[in-house]
């Protein structure tokens, strides 16, 4: 079982939330719990173990957002039985592709705040110290920052 002791007050304060109540937008998560960085709160519950999922909706006035929902967590699946796995040798082993500029990305969790969807590939400029990652698309203008569990590495 994951140590939520370990966890940000704020990120204890959305894992309670999302518990209790299943779901939170970031409308919510601002209004009520004055959390302006529900994504990045998100992303960090992911880290922990947690499986979150997004729904991109629309409200009445047609502004998109993003509802996000507690899927799993590491106790429930720590009771999962799992298929075995086929393990590679070795000398087979694929490394999966390294983070750093010049990569090519795929969105796979788009912020509805952004102009890219999921699917798009991008290639990354620049990776700070801070972990930030930037990109720039093909069909997008200008240069985007991505959250790490908005995309995957593909090489």
């Amino acid at each position: 079982m994951t140590n939520t002791n370990k966890l940000s007050p704020q990120v204890q304060t959305l894992l309670t939330h999302l518990q209790k109540h299943g779901s939170i937008s970031s409308a919510e998560a601002d209004t009520v719990y004055k959390m302006r960085s529900l994504p990045r709160r998100i992303c960090d519950l992911k880290d922990a173990g947690y499986a979150i999922s997004r729904e991109l909706k629309k409200d009445p006035t047609g502004q998109r957002y993003a509802r996000y929902t507690l899927v799993g967590s590491p106790a429930h699946e720590a009771k999962l039985v799992a298929e075995p796995q086929q393990t590679l040798p070795l000398a087979t082993e694929v490394v999966p592709p390294v983070l750093r500029v010049g990569a090519t990305i795929r969105v796979t969790d788009p912020v509805a705040m952004e102009e890219y969807e999921s699917g798009d590939q991008g290639t990354v400029v620049e990776v700070d110290s801070d972990g930030a990652v930037y990109a720039t698309f093909d069909t997008i203008e200008g240069r985007h920052f991505l959250l790490s569990f908005e995309f995957e590495v593909i090489a």
